[in-house]
This record gives C-alpha cells, structure tokens and sequence, in this order.
C-alpha cells in the first residue's frame, strides 16, 4: 500500500537523482498518476521542499536547510580537520553526501578548486573501496555498523598518482566514519 509520504518521498528521491524534470517525467519516474503526482508537487512547493520554475520542478531550499542537520557532528568534524588532511597530502579535499552536496572542502593555497563530485558519487551510489577518475579519487566514509554515509573525495594535481593517495584518504576516512555512528 502506498501512502502520501511514500509518493512524496518517492518525488524527491526523483528529483535528488535526476535533477530537475517535468510533470510528466517525474509522474513516469515515480509512477505515481499524474494527478497524484501534480498534487504533492503542489504541496511540497508550499512546503518549500520543491520549486518550480515555468513547466521544470527542482529541489528546494527548504529540504536544503532541512538536510543540513543531518550529519552536523561529520560535518564539523570534517571542517575542522579537511584544512589538516589537505596541507598535509598536498590536495584539495571534500566531504561529499547524497549524490552531490558537498558538505565540507579544503581547498590548497595554489587555488586548486573544489573537486567535482563524480568519483564521490560513483562511491556513494555502489560503494567499493575506492574509485578513481580523470578529475580524482574518493573513498567511502562509513558508519560503525559499516553503512556508507558520505565520501571523501581528493582533487588528482596531473603529477600523482592516485594509488598513493589511497591509504590516507582512507584512513582520514575511518577516523570521519567514528562519528557517524
């Protein structure tokens, strides 16, 4: 049996994974009937959960403000250590939750930028020890339990080799992964 909060949830996951969409995208995602669909996007655009610009629904600020006291004990641990972590490895770092919030970065003095997200979301949506890609390398940060809550990702300089950064993003990782039980 399918509740209102089932299709609600069931729309904002849509959203969260495919970014924004229509009605009649979101209602064959979901497969939820378009009116039902209609409905509930109405309400979570009250709601401030959701946006709506012209026909496109997108996520809104308010599940952006809400989703920000989840994890706020890794969140700051990662604020307060990122900055240690990426002087010392010599990369730019980031701690990444849900497919692409980054929730907390060190960015080198050279002005290296963030990392992009997709090695972190590739950890994130099929956890695996490590991946590596053309832009960096992330590492799941897991709970006690051994739950993927985040991941932590490295922006590559062209000059390293991403197998010799392995071995301390994850330990920086296991050290977040603590606080996440």
């Amino acid at each position: 049996m399918r509740t209102v909060l089932n299709g609600a949830f069931a729309l904002l996951e849509a959203l969260g994974t495919h970014g924004p969409a229509g009605l009649g995208q979101l209602a064959a995602l979901t497969g939820l009937p378009k009116s039902t669909t209609h409905r509930l996007l109405d309400q979570l655009c009250e709601l401030g959960a959701v946006e709506r610009r012209a026909h496109t629904y997108r996520t809104g600020v308010g599940l952006f403000r809400l989703g920000q006291t989840w994890q706020c004990e890794l969140r700051e641990l990662a604020r307060e250590r990122l900055p240690v972590l990426s002087a010392g490895m010599r990369v730019t770092l980031a701690l990444v939750v849900a497919p692409a919030l980054v929730v907390a970065s060190a960015v080198l003095p050279d002005g290296t930028v963030a990392p992009g997200v997709r090695a972190a979301r590739r950890v994130l949506v099929r956890p695996r020890p490590f991946v590596v890609d053309a832009a960096g390398i992330a590492v799941p940060v897991r709970t006690a339990a051994g739950g993927v809550t985040a991941a932590l990702a490295a922006v590559l300089p062209t000059e390293r080799n991403p197998l010799s950064l392995v071995a301390g993003l994850t330990s920086a990782a296991n050290a977040l992964g603590a606080v996440s039980a």
